[in-house]
């Protein structure tokens, strides 16, 4: 009889064991699907700016040896 009362808690034992785990697990996967869901909104942010026609880049002034001179 005291060998299946100590089996009987050594399963209990387990089976708490294993709920720790698969709450462990739960909560893991739970971040997991945030992060895969927040990268995937950074990836269509990224695409979109991507798609976008480049912004038009200033016009400097052309360098002194690129300028036009006068004829004397």
């Amino acid at each position: 009889m005291e060998r299946l009362k100590k089996k009987s808690r050594q399963a209990d034992k387990a089976v708490e064991n294993l709920k720790q785990e698969v709450d462990e697990s739960d909560k893991l996967n739970e971040r997991l699907q945030v992060e895969i869901q927040n990268l995937r909104k950074e990836i269509e942010r990224l695409k979109r700016t991507a798609d976008r026609p480049p912004e038009r880049q200033k016009t400097s002034l052309p360098a002194p040896s690129e300028r036009l001179t006068t004829a004397s």
